[in-house]
């Protein structure tokens, strides 16, 4: 599988992401940014609940957990052990490797390439992708949360599948999203998203769901909207 790395370079400007890639500027929005124009009324509660400054700092910290979890998850699947490291970390970050540790003894995982970025250019959109390998020996897309899974991460998913297939030719058996829950240190997945007919739907369905959205969200900002 010949899985060459795009060269590319994200500059912050504005609080917005400007991408260069292969040494030119790409109009590019990350999906996970595009996808901040999904109403998640979950959130508004809780952040109506907290306060927006409470909220904010709380925010704040459990981005700073997964952004931890993430870089040490991804440096295990490149063989290199956390080591004493791990005590000196903040639980909620052990219990995010807690998680992954009692996912990989219970499953296969095969490494194959990890946060790796793709980009569709007609469409607009980019994206960084957690991992790509074998799990259990069905050649798996994988995206590890550590907040809890949300039906919108489906739709993140579909766009990493679809730019594989098109950059790649690279069509992943299964898409998987992997919890490493930060408060109990146990993992759980699903794979209700696979690129096959007669299942609940399909890559194709989801991110023609996206594109839909993408546009909705372009319309919005011609008008002044900001959903960045």
């Amino acid at each position: 599988m010949n899985l060459q790395r795009i060269d590319h370079e994200i500059v912050t400007e504005d609080k917005r992401r400007l991408y260069v890639v292969d040494g030119k500027p790409v109009p590019l929005i990350s999906v996970t940014q595009r996808l901040k124009f999904v109403a998640k009324p979950y959130l508004t509660a809780w952040q109506v609940k907290l306060g927006k400054e409470e909220s904010e700092a709380v925010r704040d910290e459990t981005s700073r957990h997964g952004r931890k979890v993430h870089e040490l998850v991804q440096q295990i699947l490149d063989g290199v052990p956390v080591g004493d490291e791990y005590w000196n970390l903040d639980e909620p970050v052990q219990n995010g490797l807690k998680a992954f540790v009692r996912l990989k003894k219970a499953h296969e995982i095969e490494h194959i390439k990890g946060e790796f970025f793709v980009y569709l250019e007609q469409e607009g959109l980019a994206g960084t992708f957690d991992e790509l390998c074998r799990f259990d020996g069905v050649l798996t897309l994988a995206d590890f949360k550590t907040g809890g899974l949300y039906p919108e991460q489906w739709l993140q998913l579909a766009f990493y599948a679809t730019a594989l297939q098109r950059l790649f030719k690279v069509r992943p058996k299964q898409i998987m999203r992997i919890c490493l829950d930060r408060q109990t240190g146990i993992p759980t997945f699903d794979t209700n998203l696979v690129p096959s007919d007669g299942e609940p739907f399909t890559v194709k369905q989801a991110y023609d769901a996206l594109l839909h959205i993408h546009k909705a969200a372009q319309f919005m900002e011609s008008h002044g909207a900001k959903y960045w």
